[in-house]
């Protein structure tokens, strides 16, 4: 009777066993075909549960099929230009005419991507302004020959094409730059280094960045997207594109002490290129739309006076006869809030939106007058040459700038003065920041109303003042600043 327990007992513990290393070995493996293949990695549920009620974020497993969808229509750019010695003197031009010294070739590349299936491609300006020859290279080691159709030095974009295509050409998706949002992944492609097909991923770092990329101009149509997707020389022109293989920016800039990439570059967004891409094509340039009028930033000291929230908007300082904005009414001294119902956040946004408008077309401004809110429609014209706004004085729109007291002003109008209930003076708009007016406390939207002791009402009361200043000098200021007065005294160094 025990033995036959015992031998029970045996068969038990060895089913037992069996059970426990089928369990286990169940656990362990799976079938090959039990498997899931995702081509997406949800992070959302790693997510706090305060996310819970947003969309589901992906991160994509690769940018292998962007990488394949982009490949047949992104070229690399090499350009030759011709480079004259700069003139030395009469013995130049003897070596010149009879020795026959020859002119200097330079190179350069950059990059572009189709967007017609006839051969026209998207590129920066920069990359070919000043090409003699421009030679296009796919991937596949063929090149073509190509010729600039239209540029635009504003936006940096240019359009070139194939010459005498062979064939026709695969083209990119454009997509929706103001659909990206920050953090968004994007893809660059190009030329780095001429090392061609390059592809690097990021984020969206930012949106809207003015960068001032050419310190020689003031360029109101900056409107950069951020990116840390490596962007490198030769990336210049190439697509940045989101994850569905759409182009969202054309790479253009990228910000470095080094000259390579450290994670900030900087693109056009697809959007404006599409507002000029018909004029690029049919007349080789971009005619732009203007109001004829000189805007400056609202102070926070303005916005209250004027009853704003915040401070947006644009604040008209100059009319210019025979403008547009002065046929329609508009004065110096009213806040523009609105376009055609769309919110303005600063001068440079309504700038963007009236050039890339038709020109001949009405626009409806919104804007604050002596403590109303008011309408009025605008037909916006061509607006003229430099030679021609040179006559009509809109160089007068950026005020006196002060290197020596490291601050620029401009004039305070009659009607702004009234309605900010200021006396008549001069307003500071910029201040750089590393000269005395900044050290010292001086802000954008002081209004300077005392130098040295003489009154200040106008711009030349404030240039024949500040045109007699000297380093070492010390400085005296009445300044009004939120309805208090101050006075600051400092030495030039």
């Amino acid at each position: 009777m025990d033995s036959k327990r015992t031998y029970l007992r045996g068969i038990f513990a060895v089913m037992l066993a069996l059970a426990a290393v089928g369990l286990l070995l169940r656990v362990r493996w799976k079938p090959p075909d039990a498997v899931p293949v995702h081509t997406e990695t949800p992070i959302a549920p790693v997510i706090s549960n305060a996310f819970a009620s947003t969309p589901t974020a992906v991160i994509p497993a690769t940018f292998a099929e962007v990488a394949k969808a982009l490949d047949p229509v992104v070229v690399s750019i090499f350009t030759t230009q011709t480079i004259r010695a700069p003139y030395m003197g009469p013995q130049d031009e003897f070596l010149r005419r009879f020795f026959g010294m020859p002119d200097q070739k330079q190179t350069s590349l950059g990059s572009g991507f189709l967007i017609d299936p006839d051969g026209y491609i998207l590129t920066n300006y920069h990359v070919v302004s000043q090409a003699d020859d421009i030679r296009v290279q796919f991937t596949d080691k063929n090149q073509f020959h190509a010729k600039t159709v239209g540029k635009d030095s504003l936006l940096d974009l240019a359009l070139i094409k194939i010459e005498n295509p062979p064939r026709k050409f695969a083209s990119a998706s454009l997509g929706d730059s103001d659909a990206l949002q920050v953090g968004d992944w994007v893809v660059a492609v190009g030329n780095p280094f001429g090392l061609g097909g390059t592809v690097t991923a990021g984020i969206v770092s930012a949106k809207g960045r003015m960068i001032h990329q050419d310190t020689r101009s003031y360029n109101p149509y900056e409107d950069f997207i951020q990116t840390d997707a490596s962007i490198n020389p030769g990336n210049s022109g190439g697509p940045l594109v989101n994850i569905h293989g759409e182009v969202v920016g054309i790479n253009s800039v990228i910000f470095s002490p080094t000259g390579g990439n450290i994670g900030i570059g900087f693109a056009i967004p697809i959007n404006l290129a599409k507002k000029i891409l018909t004029q690029l094509k049919t007349q080789g340039k971009v005619t732009r739309a203007w109001l004829g009028i000189g805007l400056d930033q609202v102070s926070p000291e303005l916005a209250e006076n004027y009853g704003l929230s915040e401070a947006r908007g644009a604040l008209v300082r100059q009319v210019l006869p025979d403008s547009p904005a002065a046929k329609s009414g508009l004065k110096e001294g009213d806040i523009i809030i609105e376009i055609d119902g769309k919110t303005i956040s600063d001068p440079n946004e309504l700038m963007r939106m009236v050039s890339l408008s038709p020109i001949g077309s009405n626009v409806t401004l919104t804007f604050l007058r002596g403590g109303k809110q008011m309408k009025l429609s605008v037909t916006l014209a061509e607006k003229p040459g430099e030679k021609e706004l040179a006559m009509m004085g809109s160089h007068a729109q950026m005020g006196i700038k002060s290197d020596l007291l490291g601050l620029t002003v401009t004039s305070l109008s009659p009607e702004q003065a009234q309605q900010a209930n200021l006396p008549p003076g001069v307003v500071v708009v910029e201040v750089a920041g590393d000269g005395p007016a900044a050290a010292n406390g001086i802000a954008a939207g002081d209004v300077i109303v005392k130098l040295n002791g003489e009154t200040i009402k106008t711009l030349d009361d404030f240039q024949k003042v500040a045109s007699g200043l000297r380093h070492g000098q010390i400085v005296k200021l009445v300044v009004l600043r939120g309805g208090s007065r101050m006075f600051l005294a400092f030495r030039i160094p």
